[in-house]
């Protein structure tokens, strides 16, 4: 017997489609980004991977700094463990829909889905409050156009786990009289409480309601994948791996001392993106822009202009500016290649182009160096 939660042959070719275009925009974006990175000198990440792979896992997972701050660190703890199982749910939903195949019955998966769902939509409509009702300071980003993606992001994670209970509430209506079905959703207090609202709807038009719905939890989840290209908030993808590649060495013991008097060199420092390494210009997209860099630097809290935080924004738009346009897929002879843009390989020669602001001087004030 055929699960009637699964789609049609249709269905699944559109969401072939649909899921192959967000996963060539999210590969391109993963491309771009690994471009734009190695534009930096080199440097060695491949020691020690026992203490890198526990550092990421500790730090990634259980987040003990950022639990310091209660408040913001509530905040996104929320956010990372209510989507991280949320997406489980999803995927979940997903070989349902494709294969009509149920992983898990047990009432118990339902529950932590519905409960990681609310966690998840909690965190977001929190971080939305702060941002934008308590307006904390170092949450500013500078204007809305740097601000509209933020607006874009979290209003898309959000309309996706109301969407999840609205397809979850029009299932239970749909499949309330179907033997064994109503069993799996017992302990699931939010999609159940949603289905209340619809009590009496006939099994058939609960089915193309949750079928809709699920459609547009897809598109938003698409719609993430083709932000990772276009966004510069891509913290929660680089960050992990940015905790990986951490200097495990003693602070400050790979700078390079200056000599001043050398009257051979023409510059001191680092003056263009290429004086950076790689690993400097992945942190800039790494950060989150939350500013707890910037509410615990002397200089910043002494009303001097440096802002760590604003210092890494001012990179990546150097960076991006620098690069862009970026790269160019091709398929020629049926092997697909990147070109990278002669745009970049003038960076990684060492020369940006003239119409890009000097990184010291304009694009970063003397002053907050």
């Amino acid at each position: 017997m055929i699960n009637p939660s699964m789609l049609s042959t249709l269905g699944i070719v559109i969401f072939a489609i649909v899921g192959a275009i967000a996963l060539y925009f999210f590969a391109m974006g993963a491309v771009e980004l690994f471009t734009k990175v190695t534009l930096g000198q080199s440097a060695s990440r491949n020691d020690q991977l026992g203490k890198r792979l526990w550092g990421t896992i500790n730090h990634a997972v259980g987040q003990p700094k950022i639990l310091r701050q209660a408040e913001g660190g509530v905040m996104h703890f929320l956010h990372f463990w209510g989507i991280a199982i949320f997406a489980l749910a999803i995927v979940h939903l997903l070989f349902e829909r494709l294969f009509g195949a149920v992983l898990f019955r047990s009432p118990v998966w339902y529950l932590i889905a519905d409960i990681a769902g609310l966690l998840a939509l909690v965190g977001i409509l929190y971080s939305g409050f702060r941002r934008y009702v308590q307006k904390v300071p170092r949450l500013d980003t500078g204007g809305w156009k740097e601000e509209r993606l933020i607006v874009l992001l979290i209003s898309m994670i959000a309309l996706m786990v109301v969407f999840y209970f609205l397809s979850y509430g029009f299932k239970i209506v749909a499949t309330a009289s179907v033997p064994g079905e109503p069993e799996r959703y017992t302990l699931a207090f939010v999609s159940s409480w949603v289905a209340s609202w619809f009590t009496g709807i006939d099994p058939a038009t609960a089915r193309f309601w949750e079928f809709t719905f699920w459609w547009l939890q897809m598109i938003m989840a698409f719609g993430l994948l083709v932000s990772f290209r276009y966004s510069p908030v891509i913290h929660p993808a680089v960050a992990p791996l940015n905790i990986f590649m951490r200097n495990l060495g003693p602070k400050g013991a790979n700078i390079e001392s200056i000599n001043f008097e050398d009257e051979e060199k023409e510059t001191f420092g680092i003056n263009k993106i290429a004086d950076f390494t790689w690993k400097d210009l992945m942190d800039p997209y790494a950060c989150a822009e939350c500013g707890r860099c910037q509410d615990n630097c002397p200089a910043y809290l002494t009303e001097k202009p440096l802002s760590p935080k604003k210092i890494l924004v001012k990179i990546k738009e150097q960076l991006e500016e620098t690069v862009a346009p970026r790269v160019a897929m091709s398929t020629e002879g049926g092997h697909i290649s990147f070109a990278v843009t002669k745009r970049a390989e003038a960076s990684e020669e060492g020369s940006e182009e003239e119409e890009v602001k000097k990184l010291v001087g304009e694009r970063i004030n003397t002053d907050e160096i």
